[in-house]
């Protein structure tokens, strides 16, 4: 119910490959992962966050730290939003990169992309 409440994502660019994921279609994923390798205490990537569904979704689960990559920076304010909506920012990341063929400095290791 928490993630169906962010702010949705603002743009739909088939350039960008910007597409919504819906709240219950992201617990579903992610209850799903959670039951196999789990969230607790890992350091997650998500790579083209978008408004932040999965990688807020991840932390509810009990991820130590998430890194969220994304490249539109009007997404990324939306992004900024729903983090510090959810006051996930002790433990959410966001890089404003793009990440197909860009590096990506990263502070610690990722244990999920």
């Amino acid at each position: 119910m928490r993630l169906s409440s962010l702010e949705p994502h603002p743009c739909q660019s088939v350039e960008l490959e910007q597409y919504p994921t819906e709240g219950n279609l992201a617990a579903a994923w992610l209850t799903k992962i959670d039951l196999g390798d789990g969230f607790t205490d890992k350091h997650v990537l998500d790579l083209g966050a978008g408004n932040g569904v999965l990688g807020i979704g991840a932390a509810f689960l009990g991820a130590k730290h998430v890194t969220m990559v994304e490249c539109d920076s009007s997404t990324v304010d939306v992004l900024q939003h729903n983090v510090r909506g959810v006051e996930g920012e002790s433990i959410c990341t966001i890089i404003n990169s793009r990440v197909n063929g860009y590096p990506i400095e990263l502070d610690k290791p990722v244990d999920m992309a």
